[in-house]
């Protein structure tokens, strides 16, 4: 027997509309049940009770796994579409829950009450997906493939300014020569070699350091330390990682480590300190 509509409530007696939305975008087919639709309810309800069983499954994979996919941009585009099919069915289940509750018949104040759900069950999916698409964004601009075979090192070299050298005729000579200072003239005259040599020279360093050096170099290497497994050099319960930030870019000469950041994660807890 079909109910009478209710001119004082707007919408079939028994029944509130706003009641049954806000009930489905808790959990969809919630309000369909409540207006009486057993059938629809359950229709509703099948996407949730396999969204659940991926979850399981998906968390049986171990907590590696899981974070092991999450930064593959194939899987986050994957993962950003589901959220927008989510977003879809929620929206569905809130609308479809108030027309059959009556709603075309609603109040103003009762629709009001719609808007709202609709916007409070949409703005958590917006904000993942928004975060989705930054980390896509860093992981393709950060980790960014290597360069195809055949490509040429200058073309793959980010743009560099040579700084040409001064010609020798251009050098401005000392002011006060070695003729007109006392120290100067008894110093000996200084040595063609590059500064890179000057640790070896006799007057540079610890003089017993100075005296190991021939034997040093004529070593033979020594005896090789033992190269550890890594399970006996890494405790697999935690990763240790070295983070090295340079500066080099178009007209400098060389790279310069000017950040460094030790990041260790206890693969157990899930942990993490910088």
């Amino acid at each position: 027997m079909r109910r009478k509509a209710d001119p004082v409530a707007g919408s079939r007696a028994g029944y509130r509309p706003a009641l049954a939305a806000l009930l489905s975008a808790v959990v969809p087919g919630a309000g369909q049940l409540y207006a009486g639709r057993v059938r629809r309810a359950l229709l509703l309800a099948l996407p949730l009770a396999a969204l659940v069983v991926a979850v399981v499954v998906a968390g049986r994979q171990g907590t590696v796994s899981v974070l092991r996919s999450l930064v593959q941009p194939s899987v986050l585009w994957a993962l950003i579409a589901l959220n927008l099919a989510i977003l879809a069915w929620r929206l569905l289940a809130v609308v479809d829950a108030w027309r059959i509750a009556g709603g075309r018949n609603a109040r103003s104040a009762a629709m009001a009450v719609l808007v709202v759900v609709i916007v409070a069950v949409a703005i958590p999916h917006v904000v993942a997906t928004r975060y989705g698409l930054r980390t896509i964004d860093l992981l393709t601009t950060v980790f960014a493939e290597e360069p195809v075979a055949g490509e040429t090192a200058a073309a793959a070299a980010p743009p560099s300014t040579i700084i040409p050298r001064a010609p020798e005729a251009d050098l401005v000579p000392d002011p006060a020569p070695a003729a007109t200072d006392p120290v100067a003239s008894t110093l000996p005259p200084p040595k063609p070699e590059s500064s890179r040599n000057l640790i070896f020279s006799e007057s540079f360093g610890d003089p017993d350091a100075a005296a190991l050096w021939p034997e040093i170099a004529a070593a033979d290497g020594g005896t090789p330390a033992p190269f550890l497994p890594f399970t006996e050099r890494v405790a697999q319960e935690r990763i240790t990682i070295l983070l090295a930030g340079g500066d080099s870019g178009p007209g400098r000469g060389g790279m310069r480590t000017d950040t460094i950041m030790v990041v260790t994660m206890n693969t157990v807890t899930g942990d993490a300190a910088i």
